[in-house]
């Protein structure tokens, strides 16, 4: 089995501890994981995945800009393939920073305002051009997933996480994430999974109301202080820890 660490090189995987006090009636359960092949990504800062249909996969992708000392980096909108061959690459700089989600016909990412807030941001998949933006309800959003009606964000400010009407931006229901530091959030089709940053926790969420929740093995799996994306393509879950250069399947054992 592959193991993951802060100390040991990120092909690494090791356990960790939960430090959160589950809701009353949740079930937990551990769960065993192990990692299996890799995917490469680009260089730079990945800061939002999704699979958008087969073997399409879109990252946004932060890039240092080296035209001049102190430049904000680059940030793009990067569309191809499991090979690393990418066919489609819009620059989003100043408009988008944080997420990705695809939901047939749209792509969905976050971005910072100037008031210190943070905009949900509906991006025509055809002509990657912004179709609409709404405010979110939390300050840093971390990731979006959308799990056929609804799309979801960590936010880490409250520690929560938030249902997103599409049609109008609005909050339909919000839960407490099982952590302090939401990072990672993936829909398998019949349950969410998330990874916390502040308590290096993989947990799986069930339920109407994600009350029930599983998490994995503490020999499994440790990742504090660093973010994790987590990403579904429709049959597997995929992990890419901040700073890896590989996105890595996790196989349930």
């Amino acid at each position: 089995m592959m193991r993951l660490s802060l100390q040991s090189r990120s092909s690494m995987l090791v356990g960790w501890m939960l430090l959160v006090c589950w809701p009353a009636g949740a079930a937990r359960a551990d769960l065993a994981i192990s990692l299996a092949d890799s995917l490469p990504v680009p260089a730079g800062q990945v800061t939002g995945l999704c699979w958008a249909g087969g073997d399409t996969l879109a990252l946004l992708v932060s890039v240092a800009d080296g035209s001049q000392p102190g430049s904000d980096p680059r940030v793009y909108l990067r569309i191809g393939d499991t090979n690393r061959g990418v066919y489609w690459q819009h620059d989003f700089s100043g408009t988008l920073a944080r997420g990705l989600a695809y939901d047939g016909a749209f792509y969905w990412s976050c971005g910072d305002d100037r008031e210190g807030g943070s905009l949900l941001y509906k991006i025509n998949a055809e002509t990657l051009e912004v179709v609409e933006a709404f405010p979110t309800p939390g300050h840093r959003p971390v990731a979006l997933v959308f799990d056929g009606r609804w799309l979801w964000l960590t936010d880490r400010d409250q520690a929560r996480i938030h249902r997103i009407e599409p049609q109008n931006g609005q909050l339909t229901r919000s839960v407490a994430a099982p952590g302090f530091s939401p990072a990672g959030l993936a829909w398998d089709g019949r349950a969410f999974w998330v990874t916390d940053a502040g308590t290096g926790r993989l947990t799986r969420l069930r339920g109407q109301r994600l009350e029930l929740r599983d998490e994995v093995s503490a020999a499994d799996w440790f990742l504090r202080g660093r973010d994790a994306l987590l990403a579904h393509d429709g049959r597997n879950l995929w992990v890419l820890p901040d700073g890896d250069a590989f996105l890595r399947r996790i196989l349930l054992r």
